[in-house]
């Protein structure tokens, strides 16, 4: 018989028994086009704003902007955040018992803790990063950086997309330019210089010294459910750091603890969208 000796092996388990078009459907959607779109249920929806990416088995609504998993999709539908409470709704949905295969019910408060503080530093890194991905979009339409900007436009419109859509895109997925200026623009905006160096965009020396990794680069976020979880930075004719065309967010480790960036499954989202896919 499965069993688990942890709440987040119990999540992954249930999230492979039951796709998230199987629970919207059971929570009274009924019309889900070829696309994955549908009218959303969280809010009044004249035109279909929510999308169903049964790849990732995820959604996102456009709309009001909700997204996750199976279990925010319960818990914005019910109005609940308790995990456990979610975790009950899915039972009740299917006619499961999934708790019932906890071995070690007596950690699970503890288990869940730690679960949720995960969970709240992955929120508090995508609202850094997307401040930060604002101001990136932001500074590459300036006159300063204007002849990187046409560099991208044109690179962009190389792959048969319109000069309108390729702008349109720019600004719809906030790619831009770092000018090094990043770290006093997110002080500005209240973030603390802890919480900065937690989205992975700055390297700290043992010294303390903080260093911008990614200097005069043109920044590319990655999106999944509607937040950014992860970016890259090209180089461009201004980088001086001489570390490669590419450069990742800094994740997490032994070596950079300060960082709470964790390992993703990169693009997924941008991928789906081949219409709207633009190159690096």
């Amino acid at each position: 018989m499965t069993s688990f000796t942890d709440i987040k092996s119990l999540i992954s388990y249930i999230k492979d028994r039951h796709s998230i078009k199987q629970v919207f459907q059971s929570l009274g959607v009924t019309h889900i086009n070829s696309y994955g779109k549908a009218p959303c249920i969280f809010h009044e929806d004249k035109d279909p704003s929510l999308e169903i990416y049964e790849d990732t088995n995820s959604f996102y609504c456009f709309g009001c902007k909700k997204g996750g998993d199976i279990l925010n999709a319960v818990g914005f539908y019910f109005n609940s955040d308790s995990v456990i409470q979610q975790i009950k709704k899915i039972e009740e949905l299917f006619g499961e018992n999934y708790l019932s295969l906890l071995e070690v019910k007596e950690k699970l408060p503890e288990q869940i803790t730690a679960f949720k503080k995960q969970k709240e530093e992955d929120k508090k890194v995508s609202e850094i990063l997307k401040e930060a991905f604002i101001y990136f979009n932001e500074t590459i339409k300036t006159d300063k950086y204007k002849k990187i900007y046409k560099y991208l436009v044109e690179r962009f419109m190389g792959v048969n997309l319109s000069e309108e859509v390729v702008i349109s895109n720019i600004d719809k997925y906030l790619i831009g330019f770092n000018d090094g200026n990043v770290f006093s623009y997110l002080q500005g905006k209240g973030f603390s210089s802890e919480e900065i160096l937690s989205s992975g965009l700055f390297y700290q020396a043992v010294s303390g010294t903080i260093t911008d990794c990614f200097q005069k680069r043109i920044m590319f976020p990655y999106w999944e459910n509607g937040n950014i979880v992860y970016g890259i930075g090209r180089e461009t004719e201004l980088t001086k750091d001489n570390t490669g065309k590419y450069k990742k967010l800094i994740q997490h480790s032994d070596k950079h603890p300060y960082s709470k960036v964790n390992n993703v499954l990169f693009n997924r989202q941008i991928i789906k969208q081949k219409k709207n896919k633009l190159p690096h």
